[in-house]
């Protein structure tokens, strides 16, 4: 954990309410458990939807810190900020900001829900890519229970930025051990991803396979990069497709908001 507590470091003139208040939430952040929601922008309905009473398969791991990241830095305005995008049964508490280098901004949100004792999270990476956060995740030996992939642009990592080590999520299946992932939850089903991969072509998918390597060592990708065309490809494909999802925003029985279908993956440890 200690990127995450360097890059939270007070300042010397720090008042004593924020430190105390990132000493609390680093304590909570060794304990509890993780969501991780990369390019989420100004989305925080996970907050409200991402729990065991509206989705019953993340029994024992419902997430009570949620990370996120996006490309934008935001006018972050805390309490304003979370009534804007959130229900009104989401209290704020309180709230701290630190600028740290390139003008790039990380947000800490202390908050509650009512008739729940829980104390809850939201700590956003204001200004930095995905692949970054990532990196400082996997370097801290940070599990993220629950990955919350949704809406993710045109699938590049950072949407249509634009970003040349971009990782899109399609992919992050390759790394959920290195991540702890226990659950993915994602807009994007497993034949989008390999119609993706097959529309992107060889160059394309080689190039995001090596953007995986400078995120962190995976040695079933170092393997892949030593396929050439239909046979890397193919052994991409295979891999994604051993894994088995389900819808969890069904017509029927809709439980998570979301405009579209929400695909849920359970990995077994």
């Amino acid at each position: 954990m200690e990127r995450i507590a360097s890059l939270l470091s007070p300042g010397r003139n720090e008042s004593d309410d924020n430190v105390r208040l990132i000493q609390e939430f680093l304590s909570d952040y060794r304990m509890q458990l993780k969501l991780f929601y990369p390019s989420a922008n100004a989305d925080n309905w996970d907050i409200l939807f991402i729990n065991e009473i509206r989705l019953r398969e993340i029994n024992g791991f419902e997430p009570t810190i949620f990370i996120h990241s996006d490309r934008q830095t935001l006018d972050w305005n805390g309490e304003q900020y979370l009534k804007r995008t959130l229900s009104p049964s989401v209290e704020f508490r309180r709230s701290y900001s630190r600028t740290v280098p390139d003008g790039r901004v990380i947000s800490i949100f202390k908050i509650g829900k009512p008739n729940n004792e829980n104390r809850y999270w939201l700590i956003h990476f204001g200004g930095f890519n995905n692949e970054e956060v990532l990196k400082i995740l996997i370097d801290d030996k940070t599990h993220v229970s629950v990955l919350y992939t949704s809406c993710d642009g045109i699938t590049c990592g950072m949407g249509g930025i634009g970003y040349e080590y971009s990782v899109p999520t399609i992919l992050y299946p390759l790394f959920y051990s290195r991540l702890g992932v226990r659950y993915h939850i994602s807009d994007q089903s497993i034949e989008d991803a390999k119609g993706i991969i097959k529309d992107r072509g060889y160059a394309q998918l080689r190039n995001w396979l090596e953007s995986i390597l400078l995120i962190t060592r995976v040695p079933e990708v170092e393997e892949m990069l030593k396929l050439d065309g239909d046979l890397m490809m193919n052994s991409v494909s295979d891999y994604i497709s051993r894994l088995q999802e389900y819808d969890v925003n069904s017509a029927e029985s809709t439980r998570i908001y979301h405009p579209g279908s929400l695909k849920l993956r359970k990995i077994s440890c």
